[in-house]
Protein backbone atom coordinates (compact mmCIF):
# COMPACT_ATOMS: atom_id res chain seq x y z
CA UNK A 1 0.00 0.00 0.00
CA UNK A 2 1.38 3.40 -0.92
CA UNK A 3 0.40 6.63 0.83
CA UNK A 4 1.59 10.01 -0.38
CA UNK A 5 1.13 13.17 1.66
CA UNK A 6 0.80 16.70 0.34
CA UNK A 7 0.69 18.27 3.81
CA UNK A 8 3.81 20.01 5.18
CA UNK A 9 4.29 17.84 8.28
CA UNK A 10 6.50 14.85 7.29
CA UNK A 11 4.02 12.57 9.10
CA UNK A 12 4.41 9.67 6.66
CA UNK A 13 8.18 9.93 6.57
CA UNK A 14 8.14 8.97 10.25
CA UNK A 15 6.91 5.52 9.24
CA UNK A 16 10.46 4.24 9.59
CA UNK A 17 9.88 4.47 13.35
CA UNK A 18 7.85 1.27 12.96
CA UNK A 19 11.16 -0.57 12.69
CA UNK A 20 11.73 0.24 16.38
CA UNK A 21 8.72 -1.81 17.46
CA UNK A 22 9.09 -5.53 18.04
CA UNK A 23 8.18 -7.68 15.02
CA UNK A 24 4.70 -8.96 15.67
CA UNK A 25 2.38 -11.07 13.54
CA UNK A 26 -0.21 -8.31 13.20
CA UNK A 27 2.22 -5.49 12.42
CA UNK A 28 2.59 -4.37 8.81
CA UNK A 29 6.07 -4.33 7.32
CA UNK A 30 7.31 -0.91 6.26
CA UNK A 31 8.94 -1.30 2.85
CA UNK A 32 10.01 2.35 2.53
CA UNK A 33 9.43 5.81 3.96
CA UNK A 34 10.92 9.09 2.90
CA UNK A 35 10.47 12.03 0.59
CA UNK A 36 10.89 15.69 1.28
CA UNK A 37 9.03 18.18 3.44
CA UNK A 38 5.46 18.45 2.13
CA UNK A 39 5.82 15.48 -0.22
CA UNK A 40 6.58 12.48 1.96
CA UNK A 41 5.56 8.89 1.36
CA UNK A 42 5.07 5.60 3.18
CA UNK A 43 4.98 2.14 1.58
CA UNK A 44 3.81 -0.82 3.68
CA UNK A 45 3.03 -4.39 2.79
CA UNK A 46 -0.70 -4.98 2.98
CA UNK A 47 -1.70 -7.60 5.54
CA UNK A 48 -4.17 -10.31 4.51
CA UNK A 49 -7.76 -10.01 5.65
CA UNK A 50 -10.33 -7.25 5.93
CA UNK A 51 -10.68 -4.27 8.27
CA UNK A 52 -12.34 -5.04 11.60
CA UNK A 53 -15.10 -2.53 10.79
CA UNK A 54 -16.35 -4.85 8.01
CA UNK A 55 -16.48 -7.86 10.35
CA UNK A 56 -17.85 -6.08 13.43
CA UNK A 57 -21.60 -6.20 12.62
CA UNK A 58 -21.51 -10.00 12.25
CA UNK A 59 -19.37 -10.77 15.31
CA UNK A 60 -20.86 -12.36 18.39
CA UNK A 61 -20.43 -10.57 21.72
CA UNK A 62 -17.64 -13.01 22.66
CA UNK A 63 -15.85 -12.32 19.36
CA UNK A 64 -16.18 -8.57 19.90
CA UNK A 65 -14.67 -8.90 23.36
CA UNK A 66 -11.77 -10.90 21.89
CA UNK A 67 -11.23 -8.28 19.16
CA UNK A 68 -11.16 -5.52 21.78
CA UNK A 69 -8.70 -7.54 23.88
CA UNK A 70 -6.41 -7.97 20.87
CA UNK A 71 -6.58 -4.24 20.05
CA UNK A 72 -5.78 -3.34 23.65
CA UNK A 73 -2.79 -5.66 23.55
CA UNK A 74 -1.53 -4.09 20.31
CA UNK A 75 -1.86 -0.54 21.67
CA UNK A 76 -0.15 -1.56 24.92
CA UNK A 77 2.76 -3.03 22.92
CA UNK A 78 3.09 0.09 20.77
CA UNK A 79 3.05 2.39 23.78
CA UNK A 80 5.65 0.33 25.63
CA UNK A 81 8.17 0.38 22.78
CA UNK A 82 11.40 2.04 23.86
CA UNK A 83 13.29 4.32 21.49
CA UNK A 84 17.05 3.76 21.18
CA UNK A 85 19.16 6.16 23.28
CA UNK A 86 20.87 7.49 20.15
CA UNK A 87 17.51 8.55 18.70
CA UNK A 88 16.43 10.18 21.96
CA UNK A 89 19.68 12.16 22.11
CA UNK A 90 19.43 13.32 18.50
CA UNK A 91 18.33 16.90 17.87
CA UNK A 92 16.82 15.73 14.57
CA UNK A 93 14.70 12.99 16.13
CA UNK A 94 11.21 12.83 14.59
CA UNK A 95 8.27 14.08 16.61
CA UNK A 96 5.51 11.49 16.80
Amino acid sequence: MVRISDHPNNRLRRGDAASLAPRLQWAPTVAAAGGRFGADYLIVERRPGAPLSRWWPDLTMAQRHEAIRQLMSAVRTIHSTQAPRALLASRTAPTF
